[in-house]
């Protein structure tokens, strides 16, 4: 009997078996069927990968386009006014609270602004006029001394982060219309370390849904709402030619004729010992804005600092002098 025989037993009878030894080498279409199978797989995966990438891209575009039509410039574009109405809720930290704020350009293309912000512990009333920045809080009306690109980087930023901005991460959902009016649903997933973990205390992987209502032609947003598990947090709305406010605050400073004086000489971004003066009406408490890596100082030497005590103590009818230096750790 063969090496490659064996027996086995069946009904009392000894079976010569065979061992069957198919090999792959002699099915040349057994590697041709699995060579298609592996292309077919390949290309299957291609589109699809494709397909999601494409889709991600449309969406991104579709983003973009809707925030290029929100910018503040863009809703003004046919209307004197726009008065935007942001509501917050369900905060981390704080209370809840709602900030208004009215924009016109006037004839010189500056911004008008007026902004009121209630319902949290440190609520003011803001005025931006003719590139000067007013704030009340009910204690005390402060005047910010604008240096550099202060008006660019504090006023006008501040006033266009007010505006609808979709994040480009936001994935389109559903889209409806009806007139002249869309309806668009989206969904984002919470990232590590974004605003909806620091500003609300969500956690990464939660969904966003927000349901934005805007303007078919023009792709103005006129309201937002967006909420986690059905409950809302935050909430955007746009009205046009409203009657802008003057608050009374501000009207009883234009009455005010008795002024003050006060000089920043500035180091900060480059403008190396740069002297800027602002006339101010009197009891009004002058200020500038933080600036990272530099301090404002009471003296030319950089020996006293002055800060939130140092503001609010001053003297608001005599003339003052503060000087924006380069911070010692940072020189």
């Amino acid at each position: 009997m063969s090496e490659h025989t064996t027996n086995r037993r069946y009904k009392g009878y000894e079976v010569e078996e065979k061992p069957s030894r198919r090999s792959n080498r002699n099915r040349p279409w057994f590697w041709k069927v699995l060579g298609i199978s592996l292309l077919i797989t390949a290309l299957i995966i291609a589109a699809v990968v494709f397909g999601l990438l494409h889709k991600k891209k449309q969406n991104t575009q579709y983003i973009e386009k809707i925030n290029a039509s929100n910018t503040i410039d863009a809703l003004l574009k046919d209307h004197k006014s726009v008065t935007i109405t942001c509501s917050y809720s369900h905060l981390e930290e704080g209370a809840d609270y709602t900030t208004t704020r009215q924009v016109k350009k006037d004839k010189k293309g500056n911004y008008y602004s007026y902004l009121k912000k209630k319902g949290s512990d440190n609520d003011y009333k803001e005025v931006i006029k003719n590139k000067e920045i007013y704030r009340d809080n009910g204690k005390y009306v402060r005047y910010y001394g604008l240096i550099s690109d202060d008006y660019e980087k504090k006023c006008v930023k501040e006033i266009e982060d007010d505006t609808f901005c979709g994040n480009e991460e936001d994935l389109v959902q559903n889209e409806k219309e009806r007139n002249n009016m869309v309806t668009v649903q989206t969904v984002y997933e919470v990232k590590n370390g974004d605003v909806y973990v620091t500003r609300y205390g969500f956690n990464a992987g939660d969904k966003i849904e927000k349901n934005i209502v805007m303007n078919k032609e023009t792709g103005i947003v006129l309201s937002e709402q967006e909420k986690c598990e059905d409950e809302v947090f935050f909430t955007y709305g746009v009205e046009f030619d409203k009657k802008v406010k003057v608050p009374s605050f501000f009207k009883t400073l234009k009455k005010t004729e008795e002024t003050r004086t006060c000089k920043v000489y500035s180091d900060y971004n480059g403008d190396e010992g740069k002297k800027y003066s602002f006339t101010i009406p009197v009891d009004v408490y002058f200020d500038v804005f933080d600036h990272d890596g530099y301090k404002t100082y009471e003296d030319k030497k950089g020996k006293k600092e002055f800060g939130t005590y140092q503001m609010e103590t001053q003297n608001p009818e005599t003339d003052l002098s503060l000087y924006v230096k380069k911070a010692e750790k940072d020189k």
